[in-house]
């Protein structure tokens, strides 16, 4: 192939991709320089008020001064709180809790002298509220003492003590004069007279039932009671002479319960005004040292309130005049820079200008050069596959005839070494489209193991001829009609099957199929190709996938192959939204999986593909059909004639698009067999003046050209079929087979 030269007889010099290759990285450059700046001023800016704002917050709610001395308070509230519960209820426990406050306040107190050493004014209000609150603690042991020594109840106990032991003194001697006398007569109850009892009444009963609410003097006797005269007891009695003693003693006796009880009250009396004085006296005083303790704790809480926001003023004076400094450095660095890279930027584009033209010309021509390569493949394509089509076809045919050993070894020779031409150019071709991203999937209905059962059966000779034990195993829970590109898998399967056979001399290759996950609508499935072969050593195996590339250079020597196999099963797996991958050890074997996610084909898809399929065999629905060949390769016509007329098809041949359309004027055929590549007209040419004619006739594309989009403009332009060669002889009557029945 010729080198394009210019005029001069050299190599034409692009200057043009390079200077725009220049210019670009100038560019990124000079917008990420600004970008950075940009950044950086941002980030600094926000990090400036960040650290703001956390030193505000920290001087605002964790000033160390403002906790210790909230401390205080608290605990000299709780100092005044012990000693008033204690003087309402006397708690033991709560002279501790006294003490124990008055110590925690010492400490809080020291705590606070040592960070307040470098504010003298501050100090000094410390030292004045540690001098109230020394006050405050003094009064507060003097209340606590007072409380402890105030109890009425002794006096209390000492009266009930006198009254209790008077009380016996009398009733013993009224129970040994009663002992010595004889009770009167008159003491007895007068005939129809009965005595009213008397409610019983105790001690403390009697003596303040008589003027409960009325204070009477210690020589005030009792008024005597004025009696209407009665007859009958002005009778001198004795027993009455006796009642009238008896009451006289009571009330002797009550006067003297009363006078004690009277003494005891003046002196309690006395007890408890000196007591509540006191009391009173103390409590003044404490209220007014509270008040104080109060008044310079506001005072301190102001002074700790100026000095937090004189600290937070000067931070931020700080933090401003530092950001305004960065930002203005940043500023200006940015600037000239921003001018540097301008003047830079307008120095090559104003350079680059002229060089436009060249690089839309080169870009031009590369395109020319890109649609020339894919002619050129497709050209390529057509012109090999044509003739290995014949080459395979007739030696498929020759097989079926009566041939001696030594010629059918021959013959299959010649066959073997066709398919693996085939399988070369297949694999060159197939890199070559997905280099150009030309990958095209189907998604139609098929089962899985059907395919499975294909790939087994295709290596299934090779496999007995090398003793090699070959199989396949499928999970029964999976769902086996799916709906994907079965094509695609089975060219994965082939690949990986067909490696593991020929680098296998001995023991087993397996192949299985098995669900990775599942859910109502789909299922990812897991294929497993195992051997026991040579292995691939550990370093080698992350390169396996690379194109052209063997595990060992002897590998290639020895096995032959291109070293695309496995790398388009890569791109084919990943372009199925599948994973692939290797696990191997050098002489024990290797196992390569994948992945592949599949929707489950629905009742109707399913019922769909059935009805695809044909009943009776295929020479039955072939018989007997009239089918027009139009090829200009000889060699070709002759092959498909040969294998339509074995089932009996009446075959009717055209050398050119143009006899091809008169013919299919004049005559009517059950199906036509198109070649796109042709003399005087095209294949597409005449099917679409064909279509514009309504004619119906069921027609199959036939073609070398396997590039991207040709399937679909085959059947846009009104092709019923698309089949590409080298095709088999099983390929291509299944395809008419499916025509056939909708005539």
């Amino acid at each position: 192939m010729s080198k394009n030269l210019n005029n001069t007889g050299k190599k034409p010099v692009i200057t043009g991709m390079k200077n725009y290759k220049t210019i670009f990285w100038k560019v990124v450059v000079g917008f990420g320089i600004a970008a950075c700046l940009l950044a950086t001023t941002y980030w600094i800016a926000f990090d400036n008020l960040r650290e703001l704002k956390k030193n505000i917050n920290s001087l605002a709610e964790l000033n160390p001064k403002n906790i210790y001395r909230k401390n205080i308070s608290k605990k000299v509230d709780d100092i005044d709180f012990y000693v008033r519960k204690y003087t309402m209820n006397k708690n033991d426990s709560l002279p501790a809790l006294f003490d124990r406050s008055v110590y925690e306040v010492g400490v809080y107190m020291d705590e606070l002298d040592s960070i307040a050493a470098d504010n003298e004014e501050y100090g000094q209000m410390l030292r004045k509220l540690g001098f109230y609150i020394n006050l405050k603690i003094q009064l507060g042991r003097q209340r606590l003492s007072l409380s402890e020594g105030y109890n009425s109840n002794v006096e209390l106990s000492g009266i009930m003590t006198q009254i209790a032991d008077y009380e016996t003194e009398i009733r013993t001697q009224k129970e040994e004069k009663a002992q010595t006398e004889n009770p009167p007569l008159s003491q007895q109850p007068a005939d129809g007279v009965k005595e009213e009892p008397k409610k019983k009444e105790n001690f403390f009963s009697r003596m303040f039932s008589r003027n409960k609410n009325k204070k009477r003097p210690k020589t005030t006797s009792p008024e005597p009671l004025t009696v209407a005269p009665d007859p009958f007891l002005d009778a001198p009695d004795p027993a009455l002479k006796e009642i009238d003693t008896s009451t006289a003693n009571n009330v002797v006796s009550s006067d003297k319960v009363k006078d004690i009880l009277e003494d005891a009250q003046l002196k309690e009396n006395a007890k408890t005004s000196r007591y509540y004085l006191e009391a009173l006296t103390l409590m003044e005083k404490d209220d007014k040292v509270m008040d104080s303790i109060r008044s310079i704790s506001a005072t301190m809480e102001k002074m700790e309130m100026a000095e937090s926001k004189a600290t937070i003023n000067r931070l931020t004076d700080d933090t401003t005049n530092r950001t305004s400094e960065i930002l203005t450095n940043l500023i200006v660095s940015g600037v000239a820079a921003l001018l540097v890279f301008v003047i830079v930027v307008y120095r090559e584009v104003r350079h680059n200008n002229k060089l436009r033209k060249e690089l839309i010309k080169e870009k031009k021509s590369t395109e020319k050069l890109a649609k020339a390569k894919e002619e050129f493949l497709a050209n390529m394509s057509h012109e090999i596959r044509t003739p290995m089509n014949v080459i395979v076809g007739f030696s498929e045919q020759l097989l079926k005839t009566g041939l001696e050993s030594d010629q059918q070894k021959l013959l299959l020779n010649i066959k073997r070494s066709s398919s693996h031409l085939i399988t070369i150019i297949n694999e060159i071709l197939d890199y070559s489209k997905m280099e150009s991203g030309i990958i095209m999937l189907e998604k139609i209905t098929f089962d899985v193991e059907e395919v499975l059962n294909d790939v087994y059966v295709s290596f299934k000779n090779t496999a007995d001829k090398k003793n090699i034990q070959l199989s396949y195993t499928m999970e029964e829970n999976i769902s086996k009609w799916v709906v994907g590109d079965s094509v695609r898998l089975k060219q994965i399967l082939l690949n990986l099957v067909g490696n593991a056979v020929k680098f296998t001399e001995k023991g087993a290759v397996t192949l299985s199929c098995n669900i990775s996950s599942a859910d109502a609508h789909s299922q990812t499935l897991l294929f497993e190709v195992t051997d026991t072969g040579i292995g691939i050593p550990e370093d080698a195996q992350g390169t396996v996938f690379e194109q052209f590339t063997q595990a060992d250079s002897s590998v290639t020597r020895k096995y032959g192959g291109t070293g695309l196999g496995l790398t388009i099963s890569k791109k084919l797996v990943e372009a199925l939204q599948g994973e692939i991958g290797v696990k191997s050890e050098p002489g024990k074997g290797s196992t390569f999986y994948f992945t592949i996610p599949y929707k489950l084909a629905s009742a109707e898809e399913h019922a769909a593909y059935g009805n695809g399929s044909q009943d009776g065999s295929v020479k039955d629905a072939l018989t007997g059909k009239k089918v027009l060949v139009a090829d200009d390769d000889e060699m070709n016509k002759l092959l498909v004639q040969h294998i339509l007329e074995n089932y009996n098809m009446d075959v009717d041949t055209a050398v050119d698009g143009a006899e091809a359309e008169e013919k299919l004027l004049k005559n009517q055929y059950d199906i036509v067999l198109m070649d796109l590549h042709m003399p005087k007209m095209g294949g597409l040419d005449v099917v679409m003046s064909i279509r514009k004619k309504n004619i119906t006739v069921p027609m199959i594309a036939v073609t070398g050209n396997v590039m991207k989009g040709e399937k679909d403009k085959c059947l846009n332009a009104g092709m019923n079929a698309y089949i590409s060669k080298p095709y088999n002889e099983a390929e291509l009557l299944q395809k008419m087979t499916e025509l056939l029945p909708t005539v």
